[in-house]
């Protein structure tokens, strides 16, 4: 693990022991309160966000990209296909 994963578990783990635990009546009526997250992990969450569109767009490029090789051969196998289609129609 890298320093900043370590001292990230580190601060993490010393505001959970910092907050109060809240009484049963308490969770009870308004059920678990999430854990503030500080603005560290928010930034992460965008850098996170922003690398998978980033991947989305790389794929989408990709399968655009086959799908134009592969446009010859598909003219090709078309009318075998509407043949069987024939077929079965029939």
């Amino acid at each position: 693990m890298s320093d900043e994963n370590v001292n990230e578990r580190q601060e993490d783990e010393k505001e959970k022991a910092e907050a109060p635990e809240p009484d049963f009546f308490t969770q009870f009526m308004f059920g678990r309160q999430l854990p503030v997250h500080s603005e560290k992990t928010s930034e992460k969450n965008k850098q996170d966000e922003q690398s998978d569109y980033q991947k989305i767009f790389e794929q989408v490029d990709d399968i655009v990209t086959k799908l134009s090789e592969l446009k010859p051969i598909i003219k090709e196998i078309k009318p075998f296909v509407n043949q069987i289609k024939k077929l079965f129609k029939n």
